[in-house]
């Protein structure tokens, strides 16, 4: 019987760290330990762990980072320790003692895919016929998976996608789960989004068409396809995936049809592709949104009556009852199709995609039209603003938005000190952990 190691965060954190870190302590927050995997049913089980589904992850710092939240004063006041840090745009968001869970939950995730492609093979039944074919799927779905994950720290932890980026170091991509392997290097950002890629293709062949939203399918791998692609401004490929997905999927929730609102910020509307959820309520339970972000919901737009309440004449969010997926959604991949129309100058097609979502989430929506490229592309980013205000994809728009002059300089005030960022500004990108950079000297941090 084959035995693998499942110390998730143990043995990601002693990849990174150098086992730094006393193994009672994460055995007894994480109730992790070493199971015998002998077959390959007990493969499928890893798909619905919390390290992956996100029930309890908190890898999200960008919601006080992002543009998205107002704090008063007083609020900002009684901020601390790393939700203090995130709001200031500091260089170290955790403390040297503290465990940097935006880096080290979504390698606890890539670790517990690495096991399935790594040991499934190895399983007592895997030459059983009817295994088989379910190998080959729980592969497509760890590798869909790993991708994922990837996704989220490259656009965390190296810079924005651009042509000049293209030779800057991206970050260590996992191929094992392995504790006793070398830390891979960072390469370069083309050279990591190309791993991407590479996973999220070799996926599709052995995914099924549909599947549940918290397991993959091609659905789902169409969709981060089609988000990477934007990530990386290649238009054509995100308009070619978008509509893989739409030839699957197409019909959005109509939130303004009330009853169907009831599925806001669950596992089940019918909108999500691919959950994974992320722990950001304490950010935006019972916090104003910026002026800007209010703005730019009418009265009659239905998502208001899920994200926000009425206190004092001004809106503010609401989530203390809501999930929060990161991952993808049907409305996001219209969204991107839209843009990338727009961006193309292909207008029609992109307010034909703006339009058909808007009319399932404003009452009595009038389709918008113009022929102006520039005033279509500011609907469809204002509509992706509304429509993802909540999911923690603000600020990797922001890091692609403000390379283009779309976001202007974000301040925010603490005990009377004005602090700013800067279209431009290295804080756009996350620094490498301190206590990973301490255990790994030849890898290379950010600059600041």
């Amino acid at each position: 019987m084959k035995k693998i190691k499942i110390f998730s965060l143990i043995s990601i954190i002693a990849i990174f760290l150098g086992g730094c870190e006393p193994e009672s302590e994460f055995l007894e927050a994480d109730n992790l330990g070493v199971i015998n995997f002998g077959k390959v049913s007990d493969y499928n089980l890893l798909f619905e762990n919390n390290n992956i589904l996100g029930d309890i992850r908190n890898t999200d710092p960008t919601g006080y980072m992002a543009d998205n939240l107002k704090l008063s004063p007083f609020e900002a006041s009684q901020l601390s320790g790393t939700s203090l840090a995130m709001y200031k745009w500091d260089e170290n968001l955790y403390e040297i003692q503290e465990s940097p869970h935006a880096w080290t939950q979504h390698y606890k995730a890539i670790f517990t895919y690495n096991a399935i492609l790594n040991e499934i093979d190895d399983a007592v039944d895997a030459n059983v016929l009817s295994n088989i074919e379910l190998i080959k799927k729980y592969k497509a779905e760890a590798l869909l998976g790993r991708a994922f994950e990837h996704l989220w720290l490259v656009n965390l932890y190296a810079q924005p996608y651009s042509s000049d980026n293209l030779s800057t170091p991206g970050i260590p991509y996992m191929y094992t789960a392995d504790v006793s392997a070398p830390t891979p290097s960072r390469e370069t950002l083309v050279e990591t989004y190309k791993k991407i890629e590479t996973d999220l293709l070799n996926a599709l062949e052995n995914l099924p068409e549909t599947n549940d939203a918290r397991r993959g399918s091609k659905l789902a791998a169409y969709g981060v396809l089609t988000r990477m692609y934007l990530y990386m401004q290649n238009y054509d490929k995100v308009i070619e995936y978008a509509q893989q997905v739409l030839d699957i999927k197409s019909d959005v929730n109509d939130y303004t049809l009330f009853p169907a609102l009831d599925a806001f910020g669950k596992h089940t509307n019918p909108d999500n592709l691919y959950v994974r959820y992320i722990n950001e309520n304490p950010q935006y339970f019972f916090k104003n949104p910026t002026e800007d972000l209010a703005a730019l919901y009418s009265a009659l737009d239905a998502r208001a009556l899920g994200l926000y309440y009425f206190n004092l004449g001004s809106l503010v969010f609401w989530l203390d009852f809501f999930q929060i997926n990161s991952g993808v959604t049907l409305p996001e991949i219209i969204l991107c199709k839209a843009e990338a129309h727009a961006r193309k100058g292909e207008l029609s097609q992109a307010l034909e995609a703006l339009n058909n979502l808007e009319r399932k989430r404003i009452i009595g929506f009038t389709d918008l039209n113009s022929n102006n490229q520039e005033e279509v592309l500011t609907w469809v980013l204002n509509e992706r603003r509304r429509e993802t205000a909540n999911n923690g994809l603000r600020f990797a728009d922001m890091r692609r938005l403000q390379l283009e002059g779309r976001i202007g300089t974000i301040t925010h005030t603490v005990d009377e000190e004005t602090i700013s960022l800067e279209e431009g500004s290295n804080k756009y990108t996350l620094q490498i952990p301190q206590i990973v950079l301490d255990k790994n000297p030849e890898m290379e941090p950010n600059p600041r």
